[in-house]
């Protein structure tokens, strides 16, 4: 534990660890097995300097702090001698504040080799507690947050533009960017021989990076699986093969309340909904 999980300001502590990793759940398999479970879904296993992991720092390296290369690949291979598969949380949206290519960014500015992969507004960076300057008004970050920052897909197209691009005619791929992002796909997949990937905000993303990404994963892994944090009716993504199937939030809560809560309605309309 390296901070209070109790705050005075009520504010959520992303930074308190209490020395869970991959080994513990390794020792807990003949347990999980016998549960019945068939699947292990992870939050984001990158390195990174929160507990979420969310604002990965390398994407092709799993955190210190829960295992390394070896004990992760160590727990695959005794999951998958159970007949368990392991799927992982990705976010492909944003990156960290502590990623090696935005660390560049912020040091050297437009000279970064790396200075394309973001959209910038101002710079160089305000110095002392980020809290006290507003990220959002030097670079595109998730919801304002400047711990994430916005991964520039399209040279073409800004960033409040690039998500509803779903023709890749219509796009400039930022080519080293999405390199870079699909070949820690394959390495997942590969080296540590994951079976699946959970999307998180896929809908940020511009749809033609997500047709590169299945065909990437089919072709590297045929039978791996694509679940998609999508709330809204996503026919488009499961029917076009971008997905195998999406969270059951909006679209499974919506109805359930409406029929079983709420009593209207009848069973053929709970069905198709």
């Amino acid at each position: 534990l390296t901070r209070s999980p109790y705050r005075t300001d009520g504010r959520p502590d992303y930074f308190s660890f209490y020395g869970g990793d991959i080994e513990g759940v390794r020792q807990k398999l003949p347990y999980l097995r016998d549960l019945g479970i068939t699947i292990l879904y992870f939050n984001p296993v990158f390195q990174a300097k929160s507990n979420h992991k969310y604002d990965a720092a390398a994407y092709e390296a799993i955190d210190p702090a829960i295992g390394d290369v070896r004990s992760f690949r160590a727990f695959v291979d005794e999951a998958h001698a159970m007949g368990i598969r392991v799927v992982l949380d990705t976010v492909f949206n944003h990156m960290g504040s502590a990623h090696w290519a935005f660390k560049d960014c912020v040091d050297k500015g437009p000279k970064s080799e790396y200075w394309s992969w973001f959209e910038w507004k101002k710079w160089p960076l305000p110095t002392g507690d980020p809290s006290t300057w507003k990220a959002e008004e030097y670079y595109e970050c998730w919801w304002g947050f400047g711990d994430l920052p916005d991964v520039n897909f399209d040279l073409k197209n800004a960033k409040t533009v690039e998500n509803g691009i779903q023709n890749l005619a219509d796009a400039e791929p930022n080519q080293p960017v999405v390199d870079y992002l699909l070949k820690s796909v394959r390495m997942w997949l590969t080296d540590l021989d994951v079976d699946g990937f959970r999307l998180d905000v896929p809908n940020d993303v511009p749809t033609w990076f997500w047709e590169m990404f299945a065909k990437t994963v089919r072709e590297t892994k045929p039978d791996a699986y694509i679940v998609a944090e999508l709330w809204g009716d996503a026919s488009d993504w499961v029917g076009r093969g971008l997905a195998d199937a999406t969270m059951n939030y909006r679209y499974f809560r919506d109805p359930v309340t409406k029929w079983i809560a709420q009593g209207k309605g009848s069973a053929a309309e709970f069905d198709r909904e």
